[in-house]
């Protein structure tokens, strides 16, 4: 059970040039709970039943205004949400070659949210303003693997889910989804320290019912309507994968996927002037990832080990402004992550580095504006004391490079495809370093 109260205010001063100072004031108020039940049993020396059941229940409250130049904008809300997840599992293995796993799943999702907005104390209507969206889905899975030599394992399964998505309120529409899900998995072991994976498998994306009803960002003046004809992306996922162990705790590892995307979900212009969450239509994703894990010990440091990763994307579908190709939201070409940590005397001391060295440069796209996200790397240095093997004391420094992130924001009059652009607005932050001291006693 968890209560989270938040206030936040943003003073603009404009200090040459055109424009005018503004001023934003945030509140939000929200009350959430969860509660799980999990119940296993052997029904035998190769059977096993498993039970799960999960309840959660949300509240929310959120009030935004904004002045700026004598006018005024107030957007407010109030959300209430909930889940119930019932979930059985039963395994069983015939044999050392075969296991074969089935059950089912039935959840039951609702979100009632109401929303207002008013420009200088006139009400603006928005679309799906309040509305209540209810999803009773439900899904029945089976799954075998095979298993005939310590070299090579099968895996395939079938997942089917079915689920109705209804609305009331501002928007009374109702639809059916009938999503068969296939999987194929080969993993194969030629020699000692090498492994080759084949996944081909079909995904259905989760709705966020956030998106069938209204919303603001009013710290930088936008409003968002909601979209009652929002569907799930579909994809239909290829996978290799390449392993290879060596000097003991060492790994290296190669990944490369191709996605075939349906009904990509982004953003489109809807009735009123207003952008919206939706659909654009079909799309490609493409990634491949280098990691390594390299024990330092045969390079002359003991106990040290060094962890690297790299990650390259391309990502393709229609802008549905423009209609040419390009980016999926938010999606970056490349990303990478080190991470160094040693062990001393024995492990009583230790330290290490975690530097996230990429500079993140994805892109978000609306029907009046294109905002370049950027952060800097971020870097986490720590040290760590055991005098005692029940006594930790660990020091942790936390953004050491004074990390800065914003984006660039080039807002135009109208449409871009067709309208100019009419501003172009730079924010960069800083959140300052900080410093945690911690000390764990164990009784």
């Amino acid at each position: 059970l968890g209560w989270n109260g938040n206030e936040n205010s943003q003073q603009v001063r404009v200090l040459s040039g055109a424009g005018a100072d503004s001023f934003n004031d945030e509140e939000s108020d929200s009350l959430n709970g969860e509660l799980g039940l999990n119940w296993a049993r052997d029904l035998g020396p190769r059977t096993a039943l498993e039970l799960t059941g999960l309840q959660r229940y949300e509240t929310d409250d959120y009030t935004g205004v904004s002045t700026s130049g004598g006018d005024s904008s107030t957007f407010s809300s109030a959300d209430t949400a909930g889940e119930s997840i019932a979930r059985l599992d039963l395994r069983h293995r015939p044999n050392e070659h075969w296991a074969v796993e089935t059950g089912g799943e039935v959840a039951w999702n609702f979100l009632d949210s109401a929303t207002t907005y008013a420009e200088n104390g006139v009400p603006v209507p928005l679309p799906s303003a309040s509305v209540r969206v209810e999803e009773l889905r439900g899904e029945v899975f089976g799954q075998a693997t095979w298993r005939p030599n310590p070299a090579f394992t099968l895996e395939f399964g079938l997942r089917v889910e079915v689920s109705e998505i209804s609305q009331s309120g501002d928007s009374d529409a109702s639809k059916s989804f009938v999503y068969p899900k296939p999987r194929i998995q080969a993993t194969w072991t030629p020699w000692a320290g090498h492994q080759f994976r084949f996944r081909v498998e079909r995904l259905v994306g989760q709705l966020d019912f956030e998106d069938f009803v209204a919303s603001a960002d009013i710290d930088i003046g936008q409003v968002e309507g909601g979209n009652p004809d929002l569907e799930p992306s579909k994809e239909t996922l290829f996978e290799a994968f390449y392993e290879r162990r060596f000097w003991g705790e060492g790994v290296f590892d190669v990944t490369l996927q191709h996605s075939q995307v349906e009904d990509v979900v982004d953003v489109i212009p809807l009735a009123g002037g207003f952008d919206g969450v939706g659909n654009i239509g079909d799309g490609t994703s493409n990634w491949l990832q280098l990691r390594l894990t390299l024990p330092m010990d045969r390079l002359g440091l003991s106990n040290a080990r060094l962890q690297a990763r790299g990650r390259w994307s391309q990502t393709s579908a229609p802008d549905p402004v423009t209609g040419e190709e390009r980016r999926f939201q938010g999606n970056q070409a490349f990303g990478c992550g080190l991470n160094f940590n040693q062990d001393l005397k024995g492990g009583r001391w230790s330290y290490g580095v975690d530097h996230g060295c990429n500079v993140d440069k994805g892109r978000i796209f609306r029907v009046r504006e294109i905002r370049a996200l950027r952060t800097d790397p971020f870097v986490t240095i720590y040290g760590q004391w055991k005098p005692r093997p029940d006594l930790t004391i660990r020091v942790d420094l936390g953004n050491a490079t004074d990390q800065a992130q914003g984006y660039a924001r080039e807002l135009h009059s109208g449409p871009r495809d067709v309208a100019p652009v009419t501003s172009l607005e730079v924010r960069r932050t800083r959140m300052s370093p900080w410093l945690f001291f911690q000390v764990r006693k164990s009784f």
